[in-house]
Protein backbone atom coordinates (compact mmCIF):
# COMPACT_ATOMS: atom_id res chain seq x y z
CA UNK A 1 0.00 0.00 0.00
CA UNK A 2 1.03 3.61 -0.56
CA UNK A 3 1.88 6.16 2.11
CA UNK A 4 0.66 9.54 0.82
CA UNK A 5 1.77 13.02 1.94
CA UNK A 6 -0.47 15.92 0.94
CA UNK A 7 0.91 19.47 1.06
CA UNK A 8 -0.01 22.43 -1.12
CA UNK A 9 -2.63 20.36 -2.96
CA UNK A 10 -6.43 20.38 -2.88
CA UNK A 11 -8.00 16.94 -2.60
CA UNK A 12 -11.53 15.64 -3.25
CA UNK A 13 -12.60 12.49 -1.43
CA UNK A 14 -15.11 10.00 -2.89
CA UNK A 15 -16.23 6.61 -1.64
CA UNK A 16 -13.54 4.66 -3.46
CA UNK A 17 -10.78 7.11 -4.38
CA UNK A 18 -9.01 10.39 -3.66
CA UNK A 19 -8.66 12.87 -6.50
CA UNK A 20 -5.77 15.31 -5.92
CA UNK A 21 -5.75 18.59 -7.84
CA UNK A 22 -2.14 19.68 -8.36
CA UNK A 23 -1.08 23.32 -8.62
CA UNK A 24 -0.17 22.87 -12.31
CA UNK A 25 -3.78 21.95 -13.17
CA UNK A 26 -3.32 18.18 -13.51
CA UNK A 27 -4.93 15.59 -11.22
CA UNK A 28 -3.92 12.36 -9.52
CA UNK A 29 -6.53 9.69 -8.71
CA UNK A 30 -5.59 7.07 -6.11
CA UNK A 31 -7.83 4.21 -5.01
CA UNK A 32 -8.46 4.32 -1.27
CA UNK A 33 -7.58 0.64 -0.79
CA UNK A 34 -4.05 1.44 -2.03
CA UNK A 35 -3.41 3.99 0.76
CA UNK A 36 -2.15 3.01 4.21
CA UNK A 37 -1.54 6.49 5.66
CA UNK A 38 -2.22 10.12 4.81
CA UNK A 39 0.12 12.77 6.27
CA UNK A 40 -0.75 16.44 5.92
CA UNK A 41 2.37 18.57 5.54
CA UNK A 42 2.80 22.08 6.90
CA UNK A 43 1.14 24.68 4.72
CA UNK A 44 2.40 28.17 5.51
CA UNK A 45 2.32 31.58 3.87
CA UNK A 46 5.57 33.06 2.60
CA UNK A 47 7.22 35.09 5.37
CA UNK A 48 6.84 38.82 4.89
CA UNK A 49 8.06 41.86 6.87
CA UNK A 50 5.75 44.54 8.21
CA UNK A 51 4.59 47.11 5.64
CA UNK A 52 4.38 49.85 8.29
CA UNK A 53 8.00 50.01 9.44
CA UNK A 54 11.20 51.21 7.75
CA UNK A 55 13.30 49.06 5.41
CA UNK A 56 16.97 49.77 4.71
CA UNK A 57 19.62 48.84 2.16
CA UNK A 58 22.68 47.23 3.73
CA UNK A 59 25.70 45.63 2.10
CA UNK A 60 29.01 46.74 0.69
CA UNK A 61 27.62 50.28 0.80
CA UNK A 62 27.90 50.28 4.64
CA UNK A 63 30.28 47.35 5.28
CA UNK A 64 27.25 45.15 6.08
CA UNK A 65 26.54 47.02 9.31
CA UNK A 66 23.19 45.60 10.43
CA UNK A 67 22.64 47.73 13.55
CA UNK A 68 23.39 51.42 12.89
CA UNK A 69 20.60 52.89 10.74
CA UNK A 70 22.59 56.08 10.14
CA UNK A 71 24.96 54.05 7.92
CA UNK A 72 22.15 52.50 5.86
CA UNK A 73 20.19 53.75 2.86
CA UNK A 74 16.50 54.08 3.75
CA UNK A 75 13.66 53.09 1.47
CA UNK A 76 10.76 55.54 1.33
CA UNK A 77 6.98 55.36 0.85
CA UNK A 78 4.55 57.76 -0.81
CA UNK A 79 2.46 57.90 2.36
CA UNK A 80 1.96 56.25 5.74
CA UNK A 81 -1.22 54.36 4.86
CA UNK A 82 -1.23 50.91 6.46
CA UNK A 83 -2.25 49.29 3.15
CA UNK A 84 0.66 50.84 1.23
CA UNK A 85 3.23 48.07 0.88
CA UNK A 86 5.43 49.72 -1.77
CA UNK A 87 8.85 51.09 -0.75
CA UNK A 88 11.11 53.04 -3.09
CA UNK A 89 14.65 54.37 -3.24
CA UNK A 90 16.00 56.76 -5.85
CA UNK A 91 19.65 57.62 -5.45
CA UNK A 92 23.23 56.69 -6.05
CA UNK A 93 24.21 53.04 -5.66
CA UNK A 94 27.87 51.98 -5.74
CA UNK A 95 29.18 48.75 -7.24
CA UNK A 96 28.70 45.90 -4.80
CA UNK A 97 26.37 43.47 -3.08
CA UNK A 98 23.35 44.45 -1.01
CA UNK A 99 20.14 43.24 0.64
CA UNK A 100 17.04 44.90 2.08
CA UNK A 101 16.92 44.87 5.90
CA UNK A 102 13.54 45.52 7.60
CA UNK A 103 13.68 47.47 10.86
CA UNK A 104 12.27 44.48 12.73
CA UNK A 105 15.36 42.46 11.68
CA UNK A 106 17.99 44.98 12.85
CA UNK A 107 20.99 43.31 14.52
CA UNK A 108 20.38 40.17 12.50
CA UNK A 109 20.98 39.05 8.93
CA UNK A 110 17.38 38.14 8.23
CA UNK A 111 16.68 40.18 5.13
CA UNK A 112 14.74 40.50 1.92
CA UNK A 113 16.91 38.48 -0.46
CA UNK A 114 16.98 37.63 -4.14
CA UNK A 115 14.76 34.63 -4.89
CA UNK A 116 14.40 34.87 -8.67
CA UNK A 117 14.18 37.66 -11.22
CA UNK A 118 11.70 40.19 -9.81
CA UNK A 119 10.94 38.09 -6.71
CA UNK A 120 12.05 38.31 -3.08
CA UNK A 121 12.19 35.99 -0.10
CA UNK A 122 12.48 36.99 3.56
CA UNK A 123 14.96 34.84 5.48
CA UNK A 124 18.42 34.59 6.97
CA UNK A 125 20.94 33.05 4.59
CA UNK A 126 24.52 33.48 3.40
CA UNK A 127 23.50 33.92 -0.23
CA UNK A 128 20.66 35.81 -1.84
CA UNK A 129 22.43 39.17 -2.15
CA UNK A 130 21.74 41.50 -5.07
CA UNK A 131 24.70 42.71 -7.10
CA UNK A 132 24.97 46.19 -8.62
CA UNK A 133 27.51 45.87 -11.41
CA UNK A 134 27.59 49.54 -12.47
CA UNK A 135 27.76 52.48 -10.09
CA UNK A 136 25.18 55.18 -10.69
CA UNK A 137 21.73 56.44 -9.89
CA UNK A 138 19.00 53.83 -9.60
CA UNK A 139 15.33 53.63 -8.74
CA UNK A 140 14.43 50.61 -6.63
CA UNK A 141 10.89 49.49 -5.85
CA UNK A 142 10.06 46.82 -3.26
CA UNK A 143 6.53 45.50 -2.68
CA UNK A 144 6.41 43.51 0.56
CA UNK A 145 2.87 42.24 -0.07
CA UNK A 146 3.73 40.76 -3.46
CA UNK A 147 7.34 40.03 -2.40
CA UNK A 148 8.46 41.62 -5.65
CA UNK A 149 11.14 44.13 -6.64
CA UNK A 150 12.27 46.21 -9.59
CA UNK A 151 15.55 48.06 -10.22
CA UNK A 152 16.05 50.55 -13.05
CA UNK A 153 18.46 53.34 -14.00
CA UNK A 154 17.67 56.95 -13.06
CA UNK A 155 18.88 60.08 -14.84
CA UNK A 156 20.01 62.60 -12.19
CA UNK A 157 22.06 64.74 -14.57
CA UNK A 158 19.74 67.76 -14.37
CA UNK A 159 19.17 67.68 -10.61
CA UNK A 160 20.20 70.59 -8.38
CA UNK A 161 23.07 69.85 -6.03
CA UNK A 162 22.20 71.84 -2.93
CA UNK A 163 24.91 73.22 -0.68
CA UNK A 164 22.71 72.74 2.37
CA UNK A 165 19.32 71.30 3.33
CA UNK A 166 17.77 71.81 6.75
CA UNK A 167 14.68 70.99 8.80
CA UNK A 168 12.96 74.21 9.85
CA UNK A 169 9.98 74.87 12.10
CA UNK A 170 8.61 76.57 15.18
CA UNK A 171 11.15 74.70 17.30
CA UNK A 172 13.90 76.95 15.88
CA UNK A 173 11.81 80.07 15.35
CA UNK A 174 11.58 79.41 11.60
CA UNK A 175 15.20 80.51 11.16
CA UNK A 176 18.75 79.16 11.51
CA UNK A 177 17.54 75.62 11.02
CA UNK A 178 19.78 72.65 11.88
CA UNK A 179 21.51 71.39 8.75
CA UNK A 180 21.24 67.86 7.48
CA UNK A 181 24.22 65.75 6.39
CA UNK A 182 24.63 64.28 2.91
CA UNK A 183 24.87 60.51 2.91
CA UNK A 184 28.19 60.57 1.05
CA UNK A 185 30.25 62.57 -1.45
CA UNK A 186 28.81 60.41 -4.23
CA UNK A 187 25.29 60.25 -2.85
CA UNK A 188 24.57 63.99 -2.53
CA UNK A 189 20.78 63.87 -2.67
CA UNK A 190 20.09 61.75 0.43
CA UNK A 191 20.20 63.78 3.66
CA UNK A 192 20.18 62.66 7.30
CA UNK A 193 19.61 64.45 10.59
CA UNK A 194 19.43 63.43 14.23
CA UNK A 195 17.03 65.96 15.79
CA UNK A 196 15.74 66.34 19.34
CA UNK A 197 12.48 68.27 19.59
CA UNK A 198 11.16 69.63 22.89
CA UNK A 199 8.23 67.98 24.66
CA UNK A 200 4.77 69.25 23.76
CA UNK A 201 1.84 70.29 25.88
CA UNK A 202 -1.46 68.54 25.23
CA UNK A 203 -2.87 69.47 21.83
CA UNK A 204 0.31 71.19 20.62
CA UNK A 205 2.32 70.08 17.57
CA UNK A 206 5.69 70.56 15.92
CA UNK A 207 5.13 71.99 12.39
CA UNK A 208 8.20 71.51 10.20
CA UNK A 209 9.32 71.51 6.57
CA UNK A 210 12.53 71.22 4.56
CA UNK A 211 14.36 74.06 2.83
CA UNK A 212 17.61 74.40 0.91
CA UNK A 213 20.37 77.00 1.31
CA UNK A 214 18.32 78.79 4.02
CA UNK A 215 16.07 80.16 1.27
CA UNK A 216 12.27 80.24 1.33
CA UNK A 217 12.52 80.18 -2.45
CA UNK A 218 13.78 76.60 -2.27
CA UNK A 219 11.55 74.70 0.11
CA UNK A 220 9.56 71.49 0.32
CA UNK A 221 6.03 71.59 1.77
CA UNK A 222 3.84 68.74 2.92
CA UNK A 223 1.75 66.90 0.36
CA UNK A 224 -0.17 65.47 3.34
CA UNK A 225 0.60 67.21 6.66
CA UNK A 226 -0.25 64.08 8.66
CA UNK A 227 1.89 61.73 6.57
CA UNK A 228 4.36 60.57 9.24
CA UNK A 229 6.64 58.66 9.48
CA UNK A 230 6.55 58.21 5.67
CA UNK A 231 5.57 60.93 3.24
CA UNK A 232 6.41 63.00 0.19
CA UNK A 233 6.97 66.77 0.09
CA UNK A 234 6.41 69.18 -2.80
CA UNK A 235 9.17 71.53 -3.98
CA UNK A 236 8.06 75.19 -4.04
CA UNK A 237 9.79 78.40 -5.07
CA UNK A 238 7.20 81.18 -4.83
CA UNK A 239 4.41 82.30 -2.50
CA UNK A 240 2.26 79.21 -2.93
CA UNK A 241 0.34 77.81 0.02
CA UNK A 242 2.79 75.47 1.68
CA UNK A 243 1.41 73.34 4.53
CA UNK A 244 3.80 71.97 7.13
CA UNK A 245 4.58 68.40 8.06
CA UNK A 246 2.95 67.94 11.48
CA UNK A 247 4.70 66.03 14.27
CA UNK A 248 2.53 65.27 17.28
CA UNK A 249 5.26 64.56 19.82
CA UNK A 250 8.68 65.77 20.84
CA UNK A 251 11.69 63.56 21.37
CA UNK A 252 14.55 62.17 19.36
CA UNK A 253 14.05 61.72 15.61
CA UNK A 254 16.16 60.17 12.86
CA UNK A 255 15.14 62.10 9.73
CA UNK A 256 15.96 61.10 6.16
CA UNK A 257 15.14 63.26 3.13
CA UNK A 258 15.56 62.70 -0.61
CA UNK A 259 15.80 65.99 -2.51
CA UNK A 260 15.41 64.20 -5.88
CA UNK A 261 11.91 62.92 -5.11
CA UNK A 262 10.79 64.84 -2.01
CA UNK A 263 10.36 61.64 0.00
CA UNK A 264 11.05 61.78 3.73
CA UNK A 265 11.03 59.63 6.86
CA UNK A 266 10.67 60.80 10.47
CA UNK A 267 11.69 57.87 12.66
CA UNK A 268 10.91 58.37 16.36
CA UNK A 269 13.73 56.79 18.37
Amino acid sequence: MLSLMIAMFSAAFSQNAIVINKTNGSTITIAIDEISKITFGNISETAKPSANRPIYIIGDVNSWNNSDITTMLALFKENSNSDNAVYTYTGYLPVGYFKFLPEEALNSYKALCFKSEGKLEYLEQDGGAFYNAEAGYKTISVNVNDMAYNISSYDASGANEWQAVGVIGEFCGWANEPKMTQYSADNKHIWNLELTLPSLTEGATHPVKFRANESWGSRWAANDPEAVPFGKAIFLTKDEYDPNIVLHSGGNYHIVFNDLTGHYIFIKK
